[in-house]
């Protein structure tokens, strides 16, 4: 690889972190430092301080870096390393990404399921230990069986673009097994 092709690569790279950086204070209209996420939700208030910035601007730049080299790797079918390796990477860190927030999903759909007549959870009756009451399935037909769908794209683009980047690997002469 050229240092030139690899610099070229950095400041693309930096200019989709800036991009994903920006992106947030823009929509949510507020400065770096300031920012808080404030969820109305139901009867409770919740409120994410800055750590969750990283988050976000993690995630947007996965999202975007992945998208953008995927065009790049269809376009040049698969022939620049540089590009398929950044491609892999970036697809591999969404997809990790994307597991989280569906576990996070997942923990907030059970907390409502499990309170659904109210978000106060009551401690139980004296003289009861709990038994004597059926217990009710919980069902989850909510939005956490909607985030396999992008999972399951990403993981599928993860692997076709790992099979094309090793079919197009051009390894040394040194390198390669005698048949």
């Amino acid at each position: 690889m050229k240092p030139k092709q690899i610099a070229i690569e950095l400041c693309i790279l930096i200019v989709i972190y800036l991009v994903a950086c920006f992106c947030w204070p823009v929509l949510f209209g507020t400065l770096y430092g300031n920012m808080a996420l404030d969820i109305n939700l139901h009867d409770t208030y919740f409120m994410m301080s800055a750590s969750p910035w990283q988050i976000l601007v993690l995630s947007t730049f996965c999202v975007l870096s992945t998208l953008t080299y995927l065009v790049r790797a269809i376009i040049k079918r698969y022939k620049n390393n540089l590009v398929n390796v950044i491609l892999l990477t970036g697809d591999f860190l969404l997809i990790i990404i994307l597991i989280k927030v569906y576990r996070v999903i997942l923990l907030l759909e059970q907390s409502i399921d499990a309170n659904a007549k109210g978000w106060t959870i009551y401690p139980p009756l004296s003289g009861h230990d709990g038994n004597e009451f059926p217990k009710i399935p919980v069902e989850h037909p909510h939005f956490d069986s909607y985030m396999f769908i992008p999972i399951v794209i990403f993981m599928l683009i993860l692997v076709i673009s790992s099979i094309l980047t090793g079919k197009n690997w051009k390894t040394n002469t040194y390198e390669q097994t005698p048949s």
